[in-house]
């Protein structure tokens, strides 16, 4: 219960931001990173990578992302297809927003009011006497 409050009373500066700059010299960055849509681990494991989803971290200012099911569902064969053409499911550079430059904390308008609303929502209601979530206001 505890934990679940505190989590709901989370603001922005309580966040730690850790971006791919810091770890790049481990894994260098590839193009293949901005492949958009469907992966499997083996025939039973099957996920979306949306990497529009994570902007921030290659430093580019965060956006409203697509809603995950807007991926069209594929079947095993037609995702081993894309992924091995994923030049044709690669997030292309205008959908990479603008670079943040230094300014990692930015966001485009209206994306703090959208990941409070859809993306974060309450677990639980205040408690009484909480202190109100500025994160609800732009």
């Amino acid at each position: 219960m505890t934990y679940r409050s505190l989590l709901d009373r989370i603001q922005f500066d309580d966040v730690c931001w850790r971006l791919y700059e810091e770890h790049k010299e481990i894994q260098t960055f590839e193009e293949v990173f901005w492949y958009s849509g469907w992966i499997m681990c083996d025939v039973h494991r099957v996920y979306r990578h949306l990497p529009e989803r994570v902007l921030r971290q290659y430093r580019y200012v965060k956006t409203i992302p697509r809603h995950p099911t807007d991926v069209v569902e594929l079947q095993p064969p037609q995702i081993v297809q894309a992924f091995l053409d994923f030049n044709t499911c690669t997030l292309k550079e205008p959908d990479w927003g603008e670079p943040a430059g230094e300014e990692t904390w930015r966001v485009r308008e209206g994306y703090v009011l959208w990941y409070t609303e859809v993306s974060h929502p309450q677990i639980l209601p205040p408690l009484p006497g909480d202190l109100p979530r500025p994160a609800n206001e732009e």
